[in-house]
Formats: structure tokens, C-alpha cells, sequence
């Protein structure tokens, strides 16, 4: 294992079993809620051979167990994240676990109906060999789901300029920050996320269409804005807002270096928050549309994740 996959699988691997149990079936319920509402019949997982990869706490391949698949794997780097995936899954005989990169699955060619991968690929070193491997051990006929950040607009344009700060502040001292502000444990995964994942890729969607039909996939059906995606919230960069407004206070009883990188980091989003005040002020005096604001603060012109489920050509 690199050491870039250590400290994604350190980072991530913490982050799962801090859920209590209500927030984890919260997120259990999203990959039906997800599906349904674009119109994915969840009657043809019955009986197929899943793969989850990038699975972390479980919480997508106990999901597809309980819809009926006949066997879902669930692969990971982080041995926190399988071990509070396996306590999780506990009683479920159609599940289990290994420890597996998602650039070199230890699976044969062509094992499985449904492959899952959500918000993996872009953390890794080579996003473009992993999904070799996904499509590799796809068979054909089967579903390939993937998540992928798009990127663009002043959200992310926000969470990357602030990145540097939190760094130097470090996780447990943001973590603690983000406590503060009272905001729900989604919202502490996904900052924590995007400020201190080792790697952040982006991709367009013009670009990730066309690896896609490069692997031979066809019915590539790229989904809609979805209403359940933390990161599509126009308030997201106000939550930044929020978390190093707690930084800085929490900084004020530590040394003057803590305290200064706290107040850059405050200025810093807040710097993107007011640019943000001033678009949504001119969409409230019909200067420029709703897309017009959506397209400006999130970036892609459906969501600034890529949710796409492809088909591989072909029949098993």
C-alpha cells in the first residue's frame, strides 16, 4: 500500500464509527431513497453479485444485503473502516469484507452484476487505472455505478483556497472546530473530506463520458441534482463560514501562529461567502436566474458530484 492510501484509509477509517446507529441506517436508507428517485428498478439487484468498493463503515453494502442482492462484497484500505463495517454487518450471511485497493482488486475478470464506487476514484493516485478495475471485474451486462467529483464554482473554488489552513491546523483541531458548531455528523465527514483527503481530483463530465464509452459501456445515464447530497447545498460555504468562526475562537486560548492561521482561514471563506450573498442578492432582484446562481456557487450544471450508472456492452 502507497503511502498516499495509509493516510486516505487513516483519514476515512475514523470517520465511520463516530456515526451513531441512527445516523448510520440515515445513511443506509440513501442508496434506496438515491436509486429510486432516478428511477432505478431495485428489483434487478435480487439475487446479483455485488461489489462495493471504497466501502469504508459498510453502510452501501449492507444497503444492497437488504435489497435482496445474493452476495455483496465490500472492499476497503482502511482496517477501521472493515472492522466497523463488519460490526455493523453483523448477522447479514450474504456479506463480507476485504481489504483491497481500488487499484488492484483482488477479484477475476468479469466476477460480478453490480459494481458500486462513490466518491473513491478521486482520491486516488491513478483515478483512470481504477476504473479499469471496476470495469475489469464487471461482467458484461452488469451495472457500474460511480460517484465522482465534478467541481467548479465557488464551492469547491472555497474548499480548496481554505485547504492550506486547515492542514496547518491540523484534523483533530478542525474536527474539534467542526463539533462546535453543532452542525450533523454528515457534515463533519464531508468537510473533513474535502480539507484533508490526500488527494482531490475533478472531471468533467464532457471527460468522464468519454472514458466511459472508451470501456465499452452504453445506457450511461447521468443522474439529476439530488436533494440528499450535503455537498450540493448552496450553504455549504456558510458552513465553512461556521467552522472556522469556532477555529479562531478555539485558537484564542492556544499560540499566536494557531490563532493567525485560524483568522486566515475565516477570512478566506468568508471572502467566498460574500461573493455568494452577492450573487443570490442579484437572482432576489431578477439579474440573473436560479441556474444562473446554481451554476456560479456549485460548478457542473447538474451537481458538483457526477452520479452516473453505466451498463457494460455485452451479455454474461
Amino acid at each position: 500500500m502507497s503511502e498516499v492510501e495509509a493516510r486516505t484509509g487513516r483519514l476515512f477509517g475514523d470517520l465511520w464509527h463516530k456515526l451513531d446507529d441512527e445516523q448510520f441506517e440515515q445513511s443506509v436508507a440513501l442508496f434506496a431513497s438515491r436509486f429510486e428517485a432516478n428511477g432505478f428498478d431495485l428489483s434487478w439487484l435480487k439475487g446479483k453479485q455485488c461489489l462495493d468498493v471504497g466501502c469504508g463503515g459498510g453502510r452501501y453494502t449492507i444497503a444492497m444485503s437488504r435489497l435482496g442482492a445474493g452476495q455483496v462484497t465490500g472492499c476497503d484500505i482502511s482496517d477501521d473502516g472493515l472492522a466497523n463495517a463488519r460490526l455493523r454487518a453483523e448477522g447479514l450471511p450474504n456479506v463480507n469484507f476485504e481489504k483491497a485497493s481500488a487499484l488492484d482488486l483482488p477479484f477475476d475478470d468479469e466476477n460480478f452484476d453490480f459494481v458500486f464506487s462513490s466518491g473513491v476514484l478521486h482520491h486516488t493516485t491513478d483515478p483512470d487505472k481504477g476504473l479499469d478495475e471496476l470495469t475489469r471485474v464487471l461482467r458484461p451486462g452488469g451495472y457500474l455505478y460511480l460517484m465522482l467529483y465534478g467541481g467548479g464554482g465557488l464551492r469547491w473554488a472555497a474548499s480548496m483556497a481554505v485547504r492550506p489552513c486547515a492542514q496547518d491546523l491540523g484534523v483533530d483541531f478542525i474536527d474539534k472546530a467542526i463539533g462546535k458548531t453543532g452542525l450533523p455528523a454528515n457534515n463533519r465527514r464531508h468537510f473533513l473530506d474535502d480539507f484533508f483527503a490526500p488527494i482531490v481530483e475533478f472531471v468533467t463530465w464532457e471527460s468522464l463520458l468519454a472514458k466511459l464509452e472508451a470501456r465499452g459501456y452504453g445506457e450511461i445515464n447521468r443522474w439529476g441534482r439530488d436533494d440528499h447530497d450535503a455537498e450540493a447545498n448552496l450553504k455549504d460555504v456558510s458552513k465553512m463560514v461556521m467552522i472556522f468562526s469556532q477555529a479562531v475562537e478555539l485558537a484564542k486560548s492556544a499560540d499566536p501562529e494557531t490563532l493567525k492561521l485560524a483568522e486566515e482561514g475565516l477570512a478566506t471563506v468568508t471572502g467566498f461567502h460574500h461573493q455568494i450573498e452577492g450573487i443570490i442578492a442579484a437572482c432576489e432582484r431578477g439579474d440573473i436566474s436560479h441556474q444562473t446562481v446554481v451554476d456560479k456557487i456549485i460548478g457542473e450544471q447538474i451537481d458538483d458530484n457526477h452520479r452516473v450508472v453505466a451498463r457494460k456492452a455485452g451479455t454474461s
